[in-house]
């Protein structure tokens, strides 16, 4: 009775305080979360301040604070809608509730970019294999290299994709710059490397026959 006393003495105070909340609620909340409420609550909130308008019932809705330890505190990543609740991962607190920012999801509780991030591309949990980068939300081969059969390869230098996915080089040939070439050494005789050096059917250049009798070495039937 000596709460509700204070508050309907106090000048004013039914203008403070909305019709919908009454003189009395504010009475019974602090009484209710406040060991000294006349001083530290219900006092202030004859004047139309203190806990009970900042975090209490007569608090603007939704309440600016939250009532924390006796203490009203702001709704913030820290306590995100009740005390003690933190948004991890990256998460803001909007509206009571740990929430990504615009452009971000939430995976595993973590807040990721699913149009860049390798480990989340374009859905939660879709991996993009080496060397693949996530862009645009799709697996994509890096730069430099083309895509064969889901592999990325360096169509420039590799020997079973030269120039193109398939194209395969026959030994000895090697690819470079995306073209099968004879290996250093040797000279691309009709689509064959020849030693021209040594080849007694293409010696010195192609085609070049050593009679029988003679034989190729270093370029010359001898």
């Amino acid at each position: 009775m000596r709460l509700f006393g204070l508050l309907i003495l106090a000048t004013g105070i039914s203008a403070l305080i909305s019709p919908r909340q009454g003189n009395s609620e504010c009475a019974r909340w602090c009484a209710a979360h406040f060991s000294n409420p006349g001083k530290v609550c219900t006092s202030l909130a004859a004047k139309g301040t203190g806990p009970c308008y900042e975090c209490g019932p007569a608090a603007p809705q939704p309440p600016r604070k939250l009532l924390c330890n006796r203490r009203c505190i702001p709704i913030d990543n820290q306590n995100c809608g009740r005390c003690g609740k933190v948004c991890y991962g990256g998460t803001t607190c909007i509206g009571e509730q740990c929430v990504c920012s615009s452009g971000k999801t939430k995976c595993s509780g973590i807040c990721q970019n699913l149009q860049t991030d390798p480990m989340n591309c374009g859905s939660c949990g879709t991996m993009c294999p080496n060397p693949k980068s996530c862009l645009a939300g799709k697996c994509r081969c890096p730069s430099g290299t083309t895509n064969c059969s889901g592999t990325c390869k360096y169509t420039q230098t590799d020997n079973y994709n030269c120039g193109s996915c398939g194209t395969v080089c026959p030994n000895p040939k090697t690819c470079l710059d995306a073209k099968c070439r004879c290996p250093s050494g040797t000279t691309n005789c009709s689509g064959t490397c020849k030693y021209t050096k040594t080849d007694n059917y293409n010696c010195g250049s192609c085609g070049t026959t050593c009679h029988p009798g003679k034989k190729c070495m270093d370029g010359i039937c001898t």
